[in-house]
């Protein structure tokens, strides 16, 4: 599914919880693996940036 027209440039989606939102790779500042929830609905909206809010600062720090 396409849904860079619900992302901001540098946010690469690689999972989806139940109600569709998306959690990502936030590449805009570096290479760091930051870990971002992406909240659809909000995307939806037209409000981009206030939809992607924190996780955990690596991909092995989620699994902690």
């Amino acid at each position: 599914m396409d849904v860079s027209d619900r992302l901001v440039p540098g946010i690469l989606p690689f999972g989806r919880d139940p109600g569709g939102n998306m959690i990502c790779f936030d590449y805009r500042s570096g290479d760091n693996q930051i870990v971002v929830f992406g909240d659809y609905e909000v995307a939806g909206g037209g409000e981009l940036e206030r939809a992607i809010s924190p996780i955990c600062n690596t991909f092995t720090n989620l699994f902690e």
